[in-house]
């Protein structure tokens, strides 16, 4: 009889809390849609306490992060990211997609560049680049720009984006990756590397029907 008592206490709390996380989501949908970003933060610490799917908290932390770079609260949001990043209820793949998050902020400040690249390395080297993936081609493309315009990492940042390339799957994402790795030869001197990712941007423009004249004057340039 206890048992049966026990077992249906679970059941009853697991339905109650079920029912407290949907609505909390409901809430929170809400108060991002009306912009509210003060009640967006509230929510999200309600959702984070009291689901206990790992992707909830995922989300939870993510649009807490977000509406509190939306308020300008970024020692918050910084503060916060770097404590969920600590911990193992994140995939490797959630903790990716919050470093891209704080990379997209803070990527084209000069006082935040080394501890974006501290953190994009650390992201890299966390799980390997899912074929197709938005996040990961934001991941190296950020990765890219901020070794190659701040930290002068060229030959790091070639030997991690080269052997992704033929991954990207998504042309687009493939046609700006390789972009990047062909300026970044050039920046080295390497006319002949740089001169052979221009001419793969150019099949891949075609394809996407871009226009492809500047490209070819970058090719007609090196080439002198």
């Amino acid at each position: 009889m206890k048992k049966l008592t026990f077992l249906f206490a679970a059941i009853l709390c697991t339905a109650l809390c079920g029912a407290d996380v949907a609505t909390i989501k409901k809430e929170l949908k809400a108060a991002q849609k009306a912009k509210d970003h003060e009640l967006s933060v509230q929510k999200c610490k309600e959702l984070y306490a009291a689901s206990t799917d790992a992707k909830d908290k995922f989300t939870a932390v993510y649009d807490q992060i977000s509406a509190l770079y939306a308020m300008k609260k970024d020692n918050e949001a910084d503060a916060l990211l770097d404590a969920e990043l600590e911990k193992d209820i994140h995939s490797a793949e959630y903790k990716q997609s919050l470093i891209v998050a704080y990379a997209a902020r803070n990527l084209w400040i000069p006082k935040k560049a080394q501890e974006v690249n501290k953190k994009l390395k650390h992201a890299i080297s966390l799980a390997p680049y899912k074929t197709g993936s938005f996040m990961c081609f934001r991941l190296y493309n950020y990765m890219l720009c901020n070794f190659c315009h701040y930290t002068k990492e060229y030959q790091l940042a070639l030997d991690t984006a080269v052997p992704i390339l033929d991954k990207a799957t998504h042309l687009p994402h493939k046609l700006e990756l390789t972009s990047r790795v062909a300026s970044t030869y050039e920046k080295i001197g390497k006319k002949d590397e740089a001169i052979k990712y221009h001419k793969l941007c150019i099949e891949y423009a075609k394809k996407l029907k871009k226009d492809t004249s500047k490209i070819e004057k970058r090719i007609e340039a090196l080439s002198k």
